[in-house]
């Protein structure tokens, strides 16, 4: 698989192995189990080396973060995350796949619940950079791998895909960077 040619499965392979993003309720506590909810993160991007060989968190910053989202869920009860009124809410971080309005985020962003009782959130917004808000629409999730799907109309909106890349060559050791918007 070639950098910046990988399907958006294998993108959502490298979201579950960074394990991003944040739920929970107005309490503080994570949905499904009650306990405190994990450290937010973000995805792994695997990037080949800079020009020199050299690894610049800054210049990776500035040139993926516009295309780092936040996600946020409400769920059956209301609530937000970015202002808790008691109901149930999720909020996490994803990146946007493509040009399409597809963004990956975490399954327990936009689902609560296990087992049978699993639930999608009733409403998903993405927050860009610039704070702008837009709807968006569960695609699809998968809780055993904590990979969700979500799509945003890009009419109007400048997005930007960010390339994926192969974990192929990569050794213990291995410079990476992980970009987030942890706690909005």
């Amino acid at each position: 698989m070639s950098a910046g040619r990988a399907t958006p499965a294998a993108a959502l392979a490298l979201l579950a192995l960074a394990g991003c993003g944040g739920s929970g309720s107005g309490s503080g506590t994570s949905a499904s189990t009650g306990a405190e909810p994990p450290a937010a993160t973000t995805r792994v991007e695997v990037l080949g080396a800079l020009p020199g060989g050299r690894f610049d968190p800054q210049a990776i910053y500035r040139r993926s973060s516009p295309g780092v989202v936040t996600v946020i869920s409400e769920f059956a009860g209301g609530g937000n995350p970015l202002s808790p009124q008691g109901g149930q809410a999720g909020l996490g971080s994803g990146f946007v796949l493509s040009s399409k309005g597809e963004i990956a985020t975490n399954a327990h962003v936009v689902t609560s619940g296990e087992g049978s009782s699993i639930r999608r959130a009733r409403r998903v917004y993405v927050q860009f950079a610039d704070h702008n808000q837009v709807p968006a629409t569960i695609l699809g999730a998968d809780p055993f791998s904590d990979v969700g799907l979500i799509r945003v109309d890009p009419a109007g909106l400048t997005l930007r895909p960010l390339p994926l890349g192969s974990s192929a060559s990569l050794t213990v050791g291995s410079p990476v960077a992980a970009i987030g918007s942890p706690f909005g």
